[in-house]
């Protein structure tokens, strides 16, 4: 199986940049069954272009970034959920987190991020959003938000609508 991380003109990224990854081998299939739309889209020049993104670290190992339809754009700037989730899940304070991104009429869309707290406790919304600044910069949510759970199906995928509804009303814009 071969893997490659590519830009949006399908060339191969410098180490370390983040881009599409892609996949060949002989025992990748070549389509989606009674799908031709989702096909072309996913299936070009003999490579399964996944919806990932991700980066090459020591040449040979994969970080994931996250998919490709959930990146934010903030002034031009492309922010990754995965990241910021994975910072805020690192505070020992935190069970879970979710980054979404909120349309901004200047600044194109802004990151925020939901978060439920460990049993018993005790952080506030500006603590954790100072904490991911600290780490993130630039690339942090512009608002934590913290409630109960964190709703996700049978395979561990977030209920985005289900969370969203969670956070109408408390929403930035």
């Amino acid at each position: 199986v071969e893997v490659e991380i590519v830009d949006d003109r399908n060339q191969p990224v410098a180490p370390g940049a983040v881009g599409e990854i892609r996949v060949r081998g002989a025992g990748t299939c070549r389509g989606y069954l009674g799908d031709a739309l989702a096909t072309r889209e996913r299936f070009r020049d003999g490579w399964f272009h996944t919806g990932d993104l991700g980066r090459f670290e020591h040449g040979t190992h994969i970080v994931h970034c996250g998919r490709a339809d959930q990146m934010m754009i903030m002034n031009g700037i492309n922010i990754y959920p995965t990241e910021i989730e994975q910072c805020l899940a690192s505070h020992p304070f935190v069970d879970d987190a979710v980054a979404l991104p909120v349309r901004h009429a200047i600044h194109q869309e802004i990151p925020i991020c939901a978060v439920s707290v460990a049993p018993g406790a005790t952080i506030t919304e500006r603590a954790l959003q100072s904490y991911a600044t600290q780490r993130l910069g630039f690339r942090s949510p512009k608002r934590v938000l913290i409630v109960d759970r964190i709703p996700r199906n049978g395979q561990g995928k977030v209920i985005r609508d289900e969370l969203l509804a969670k956070l109408r009303g408390v929403l930035p814009g």
